[in-house]
C-alpha cells in the first residue's frame, strides 16, 4: 500500500518537473538556458529557436556579458533613473513564467542540452572529436581530399571552440545569425537597433538579428 501511495506522488509530482516554473530558476545552466529559448522562441520554428539559442551562446561567450548562462539570461541594464532593463524581456514582463506547452519545452531543452555539456559529457566526448579529426586527417592524406574546419587535435580547447566541434560532429547546426549579440522582432523598431555600431546579420522567421560591432567582431556575412 505505501509502495502505491509513493508511485502516485512520484507520478503526480512528475508534471511539474517536466513544465517547471522559469521565473524561479536561477542557478541551473541548462534549465536557464532552455527558459531563454522557450519563452523568447516557442512559437519559432526549429531554426528561430536556434537563432535565440545562439545568441544566448554569443553572449556567454563575449566578456561584455555574464560568463553564465543565468546571468546572461537575468542580465539587466539600470538607467541614469535608475530603471532596470531586461536584456530578455519575458524576464520582467510581468506575465506567468510557467511552462505550459510541453511538447515545445522538450524541443528547447533539447537545443540547450547542445550548448551546456557537462565537464563529464565534455569528457566523453573527446575520443569521438579526436577520431573525427584523424579521420579527416587520413582522408586528406590518402585520397587528397581536404574537408575543411578541422577540429583541433586537443579537447582542451573545447571551450572556446566548442559551436565549430558540434557543427563537425553534426550534433547541432551552424550559427544562423552569423555571430549575432543581439535581436528583436519584425513587428517593433528598437531604437538600440538604429546605432551605428550594430550591424544586421539575418532575418530567421520573426526575429532580425545583429552583432553589435563595439563588443563583437563585424561578421564575414551580413545583409
Amino acid at each position: 500500500m505505501k509502495i502505491l501511495v509513493f508511485l502516485g506522488l512520484v507520478i503526480l509530482a512528475l508534471p511539474a518537473l517536466a513544465r517547471p516554473d522559469c521565473d524561479k530558476i536561477r542557478d541551473d545552466e541548462r534549465l536557464c538556458f532552455a527558459c531563454n529559448v522557450y519563452h523568447e522562441a516557442a512559437i519559432e520554428p526549429y531554426s528561430g529557436q536556434l537563432g535565440v539559442a545562439y545568441v544566448t551562446s554569443n553572449r556567454r561567450l563575449n566578456s561584455y556579458f555574464p560568463n553564465s548562462y543565468c546571468g546572461v539570461v537575468w542580465d539587466y541594464i539600470t538607467t541614469r533613473r535608475g530603471k532596470r532593463i531586461a536584456q530578455f524581456s519575458w524576464t520582467t514582463d510581468g506575465l506567468s513564467d510557467l511552462v505550459r506547452a510541453e511538447r515545445t519545452w522538450q524541443n528547447a531543452l533539447n537545443i540547450a542540452k547542445k550548448f551546456t555539456y557537462t565537464k563529464e559529457e565534455k569528457d566523453a566526448m573527446c575520443p569521438e572529436i579526436e577520431a573525427t579529426r584523424k579521420m579527416r586527417e587520413y582522408i586528406r592524406d590518402e585520397y587528397g581530399i581536404d574537408r575543411t574546419n578541422l577540429p583541433p587535435a586537443s579537447c582542451d580547447l573545447y571551450e572556446a571552440r566548442i559551436g565549430m566541434k558540434l557543427v563537425i560532429l553534426g550534433m547541432i547546426e551552424p550559427d544562423p545569425t552569423n555571430g549575432a549579440t543581439n535581436y528583436h522582432a519584425d513587428y517593433v523598431d528598437p531604437r538600440w537597433s538604429r546605432h551605428e555600431t550594430m550591424v544586421e546579420t539575418a532575418k530567421i522567421s520573426r526575429h532580425i538579428f545583429y552583432v553589435d560591432t563595439k563588443i563583437a567582431p563585424k561578421p564575414e556575412k551580413r545583409l
